[in-house]
């Protein structure tokens, strides 16, 4: 018998269990993952702290050395370094006038010393130490002050102790050097491939204003180098080219135009042609033969020398040309144009022509236009021109011949429109070898007389030619209108019209119901000038880097063949752009003195002038301008020829050594509960810092 009754669900022990269990996982789970990402954002913001910590230090230190003289600074330990300690002079600007101060002779009144120590402990502490008013000391004085300091970790109870106060940098320093300024001056040129230019920087050096004997001493070679040759290509060495790291873009002194060098000893300095990347395309080139051979050059503290006209020059019937007709060859400025303007294959984009039909233009009048840059498919002329001549030319079968009997050149009566009209009163004729007439034979070619018509790449021309009505005189080359298919090649009066001489010098052709439109042009191969009759070269914009310098003179050299002129010009400014500049100073038509305003940033422009004919064209080849420089701790260097025989060169400025940056290197650290318990976190940095004053 079957039975009855309610049944009641619920969960079994071990359900019971096996879930709890689950659960307890999950909650580990999740709070491991919790820890996890609590721990890792405690280190990424220990890590960052230290990255703030170790950038704030290093620029306190870079601010303080910059300010202090590299002569004057005292290292711990002795030796070569690198060191755990340095003590440095510092100036104020106690007036307020943006330079520190100094006294009768010029030198600096150094107000402070500063001295950078580790103090060994638990943690390990970067300490600044300051004695202000910084007392005189001798040499031994002075380091005495620097080793008590180290040893005691304060300035009390030493020298000028009662003014010594110190502070911690920072904490849990683990590494901190400071590395010594190294083999300042010197520059190994070996390298044993093909010779090529390398940028260096040689280190700093207190220039005064006026000339400096930079002397290059031969201190050795590479035991793999064939020779001990030093190689200059440009040198920079005043604050119109300073720069940190990287070659300047300007204020550049070419080595080779430096010569003649004012001392050498065991060789002799050249120039030499380096083709390719070497500024300029020479070096100056020194065949030294052993150790301590050295040459010397003069060089001038602040000036500006422009010789290869490539940093930012403007054009205006200009163009800068290598020209290897000098001795030496040489980057000139000069006037662009004399050759070939314009050709009816450019202008077309027809190279070859195209078959002649038979006479076609026999007894007919040709107007073919030359189209210019204001014109509608225009830009076909090339530059302006003070002169110019036509070249024309016939087919090429044997019994084909153009006669010409009229021939004239004349400008569009609109630069913008295309139109056969020309401007009143501009019709000049063209002549061959004197006479109006010419017969170009079969496939032959004939140019003009030079014609006193003066051409602007800008404007359009037309010219207007007859031809004879006799026999096979009609057959003129012709080049199709490719590039522009529907443009307008030239306009012509058939010979049904019987055009006359008159015809020719009608400037208007628009209302002759003859006149026929061709999107070919006929006979006229080419146009010609000679130079313009003047050109402007306006300069880059140089920055002086000085806020008012007193400028001197401005000079230069130039090629001026006979009839020809180079007028020169200066101004000043005071922004990069030239906005707001002085007046032009000059015209000058030779160097002096000169007097365009005391503003920071300088340009020149040069003026060239043709002979009478415009057949010559004067070569400007450098340009000078001096001003009063001023007193500054410099970067020197310059970009140095290596090669496989090649040597080393130490530079001495008036007898006395360059100086190196100090190079910084900080490292510290600090303890975070990482994921897998404590960890050790670090942040380093390092800097190359040049001292920028010198003085006493």
């Amino acid at each position: 018998m079957a039975r009855t009754g309610n049944r009641q669900s619920g969960f079994t022990l071990t359900e019971v269990t096996v879930a709890s269990s689950i659960l307890v996982i999950a909650l580990t789970v999740a709070l491991a993952g919790f820890v996890y990402v609590v721990r890792s954002t405690r280190l990424s913001t220990v890590q960052a702290e230290l990255d703030i910590e170790v950038q704030t230090a290093m620029e306190s230190l870079k601010q303080h050395l910059r300010l202090s003289s590299i002569d004057e600074i005292t290292y711990y330990p002795a030796g070569n370094g690198p060191y755990t300690a340095l003590s440095f002079p510092m100036a104020r600007d106690d007036d307020d006038d943006g330079a520190v101060e100094v006294d009768a002779n010029g030198s600096i009144i150094w107000d402070r010393q500063v001295i950078y120590h580790v103090w060994s402990g638990v943690p390990n502490e970067l300490r600044m130490t300051v004695f202000d008013p910084r007392s005189d000391l001798s040499p031994t004085e002075r380091q005495e002050q620097l080793d008590h300091v180290v040893a005691n970790g304060n300035g009390a109870g030493t020298h000028n102790g009662a003014n010594a106060d110190t502070r911690v940098v920072f904490a849990n320093l683990f590494k901190w050097s400071v590395s010594s300024p190294g083999d300042a001056g010197t520059f190994d040129g070996y390298d044993g491939g093909d010779p090529f230019p390398f940028y260096h920087r040689l280190g700093s050096f207190p220039l005064t204003g006026g000339s400096h004997s930079f002397t290059f001493t031969v201190v050795g070679r590479n035991p793999s180098s064939t020779g001990f040759r030093v190689g200059v290509d440009y040198l920079f060495m005043s604050p119109s080219s300073y720069v940190s790291g990287t070659p300047p873009l300007h204020g550049r002194r070419e080595g080779e135009w430096q010569l003649p060098v004012a001392a050498e000893s065991g060789a002799s300095a050249a120039r030499t042609y380096m083709q390719g990347s070497w500024s300029g395309n020479y070096h100056l080139r020194f065949f030294a033969v052993t150790n301590n051979n050295f040459f010397t050059l003069t060089l001038e503290n602040d000036r500006w020398e422009e010789t290869n006209f490539n940093e930012g020059g403007t054009h205006s019937n200009t163009t800068v040309v290598f020209d290897q007709t000098l001795t030496p060859n040489d980057f000139v400025v000069q006037i662009e144009g004399r050759g070939t303007n314009w050709t009816a294959s450019a202008q077309t984009g027809g190279s070859n022509g195209v078959p002649c039909v038979p006479d076609v233009y026999r007894g007919c009048a040709v107007r073919v236009i030359v189209r210019g840059g204001e014109m509608p498919d225009g830009g076909w002329l090339q530059y302006d021109g003070r002169y110019c001549t036509v070249g024309f030319r016939s087919c090429g079968a044997v019994s084909d011949s153009l006669k010409i009997e009229d021939a004239f050149i004349a400008e569009c009566a609109s630069s913008d429109t295309n139109s056969p009209d020309a401007k009143a009163g501009t019709f000049t004729r063209l002549l061959f070898s004197g006479a109006g007439a010419a017969a170009i034979p079969a496939g032959t070619f004939k140019w003009t007389d030079p014609a006193a018509f003066a051409i602007d790449e800008t404007k359009s021309y037309l010219v207007t030619y007859r031809v004879r009505d006799d026999g096979t005189s009609g057959n003129a080359r012709e080049w199709l209108e490719v590039t522009a298919p529907s443009a307008v090649g030239a306009y012509v009066i058939p010979r049904s019209a019987a055009p006359d001489a008159a015809v020719c010098q009608s400037a208007t052709w628009s209302t002759n119901a003859a006149v026929l439109a061709t999107n070919r042009v006929p006979g006229v191969e080419m146009l010609a000038t000679t130079y313009p009759a003047d050109a402007f070269y306006l300069s880059g914009v140089f920055n002086t880097a000085l806020d008012a310098p007193v400028y001197s003179d401005m000079s230069w050299n130039a090629v001026k063949p006979s009839g020809t002129d180079v007028r020169m010009y200066v101004r000043t400014g005071n922004s990069e752009d030239m906005s707001g500049a002085g007046a032009w100073f000059g015209p000058m038509t030779a160097p002096g003195a000169i007097s365009p305003g005391a503003r920071p940033y300088v340009q020149f422009g040069a003026l060239l002038l043709s002979d009478a004919y415009g057949l010559e064209t004067p070569k400007l080849k450098d340009v000078t301008v001096r001003w009063a420089g001023e007193t500054r701790v410099m970067d020197i260097g310059g970009v140095f020829t290596k090669g496989p025989n090649y040597g080393k060169f130490k530079l001495t400025i008036d007898g006395m050594e360059l100086t190196r940056a100090l190079t910084v290197y900080l490292e510290i650290f600090d303890q975070a509960l990482g994921y897998r318990g404590d960890q050790t976190l670090t942040s380093s940095l390092v800097a190359e810092v040049t001292p920028r004053n010198s003085g006493k």
